[in-house]
């Protein structure tokens, strides 16, 4: 499931651990301090953690969070390139274009690089779209053959590539803003295939490693991991002082220790967690929430195959590997897993205007990426949910005009049942049961064409409730998202200063810009 890119990047980023260790960088979310350069630190660490993120989900098979993952790195870093040229979006200017003129402030490293073609083809496989790859088109689906799927990982893997090079020459600047003298420089500026084939990794590697879940993250086998990310950061600190020595350990340990930081950092939000909810903590709810996701994803990947070939049938699949990578995601405790939802969203939009409306959706269809999420939520009926689907809409995406404090105020106050004092810390955890709901309605709704018994038996089982209570749910959800209809979104968070936005597009062809990557930092501290 991992293409042999990935091992190769391993070694990039243990050259950038030397450095960031040299730094004085912190590894662990808690430790990082308040300052403006700590925080700037904590982002670049944050950076290569992202793309052990993505290794992460495209090894065990959640490949619509590596897309996800992948865009919203990319949209980051853009950010970051944009930020520390001044270079702003011309009016009109659509996302491709901008993102080939942020990148080409590169000549010499981007080469014929397309990253408005690698941003494309990432949206368009969240949106449900087919891309165009050397095996033909390929679209996201939980069974998706092996060759295909290979090769939209490695795909995935070169989109993630381009933001990680970023990372790695901030890190390279900021050493010589601190006067580091390292011979870790030419690692960190070498594009990723000029590092030596890496060797295989070892064999627990290769092994199933389960979502973040409470019963995983406080078991044995996972605390039996923990000495592995010792392992590595002893490895890194011991060799702070030293010339840098890159052996196959760095290929995988790198990746690896990310891998067991994650968990460790979950087992750590679990306690907060049961800290701060008291009494109100109990796995069991977790444990059925997961079992209920399960079961929604499955079944939708299921009634799919009914419609095998049809556009109707491409929007369930989609859904459903959303729906799967979604509550992966979840599990990280992090905003990412709103982008998955999102895409949950839009397409069970989908499948239910094909199932009702089936002319108005050939339309849609013919309009392919012209089409909005919102499009398919109006058409579908289901236009009262605005607010909430622009929030996630919001949360989609990382660039200038971004709204991401007013969309998490209203994931905050949109939610119909959270403990008291406690809605800030569960806004991600109530948009993803809405969204399942969504999704198990349209699932039920199409079971009741194929096999009304079995339909029944979702119902009782998986839903807990009956067509009646279903749609009642489902009436009172979309009121209370009209509720916030008048919402404010508020002004974008991250406004890039652009000193020639006067210029025409043609007119700033002509300005000869300063080429040296700059270690800036943009203004915002992720929260991941």
């Amino acid at each position: 499931m991992l293409p042999p890119l990935a091992w190769r990047a391993g070694f990039a980023l243990g050259a950038a651990d030397h450095v960031l260790e040299q730094l004085g960088a912190p590894w662990f979310l808690e430790d990082i301090g308040d300052s403006e350069e700590e925080n700037w630190i904590g982002q670049l660490r944050r950076g290569l953690d992202t793309y052990a993120r993505i290794c992460w989900c495209l090894r065990f098979g959640y490949t619509l969070a590596g897309v996800a993952l992948a865009r919203w790195f990319l949209e980051r870093w853009t950010h970051n390139v944009a930020f520390s040229h001044e270079i702003g979006r011309f009016e009109g200017e659509g996302d491709v274009s901008y993102m080939n003129r942020v990148w080409g402030q590169y000549p010499e490293s981007m080469g014929s690089e397309d990253v408005g073609r690698y941003w494309s083809d990432l949206s368009e496989l969240l949106h449900g779209r087919s891309v165009r790859l050397r095996t033909g088109d390929v679209r996201i689906t939980l069974n998706l053959e092996t060759a295909k799927r290979a090769e939209l990982h490695d795909m995935i893997l070169r989109a993630a590539e381009v933001p990680l090079r970023q990372v790695r020459g901030c890190i390279s600047v900021l050493a010589d803003e601190h006067k580091i003298a390292t011979d870790a420089r030419a690692y960190l500026q070498a594009p990723v295939e000029l590092f030596p084939k890496a060797p295989d990794p070892p064999d627990f590697l290769s092994v199933f490693s389960p979502p973040l879940d409470f019963d995983y993250v406080t078991s044995q086998d996972a605390k039996q991991l923990t000495p592995w990310g010792k392992t590595y950061r002893t490895m890194i600190h011991r060799g702070e002082e030293s010339s840098l020595a890159l052996t196959g350990f760095h290929s995988w340990m790198s990746i690896e220790e990310r891998w067991v930081r994650s968990t460790d950092e979950a087992r750590l939000f679990f306690a907060l967690e049961a800290e701060r909810t008291g009494d109100a903590f109990d796995p069991d709810v977790l444990r059925g929430l997961l079992a209920q996701y399960r079961a929604i994803t499955e079944m939708a990947e299921l009634v799919a195959e009914d419609f095998s070939g049809s556009r109707r049938g491409e929007a369930l699949q989609t859904a459903a590997a959303a729906m799967e990578s979604a509550w992966a995601l979840w599990l990280q405790d992090v905003d990412d897993s709103l982008i998955a939802m999102r895409s949950v969203l839009e397409s069970t939009a989908r499948a239910r205007v094909h199932r009702l409306k089936p002319v108005n959706a050939d339309g849609l269809e013919a309009r392919g990426s012209r089409v909005t999420p919102h499009r398919w939520l109006v058409a579908a009926g289901w236009g009262r949910l605005a607010p909430f689907s622009r929030a996630l809409g919001e949360f989609s995406h990382l660039q200038e005009r971004s709204r991401h404090d007013e969309s998490r105020e209203l994931l905050t106050v949109i939610q119909r049942s959270a403990l008291s004092g406690l809605e800030v810390y569960t806004g991600r955890a109530r948009a993803l049961e809405e969204v399942s709901r969504m999704l198990a309605h349209e699932v039920a709704a199409t079971l009741d064409e194929i096999d009304p018994h079995l339909s029944a038996e979702f119902r009782t089982r998986v839903l807990l409730e009956t067509t009646e209570e279903t749609e009642t749910r489902l009436v009172s959800w979309l009121n209370r998202a009209l509720e916030y209809r008048s919402h404010s979104f508020g002004q974008a968070n991250y406004p890039i200063p652009v000193p020639d936005s006067v210029l025409t597009p043609d007119e700033a062809a002509q300005v000869s810009d300063d080429l040296n990557l700059s270690s800036a930092p943009s203004p915002f501290v992720h929260p991941d």
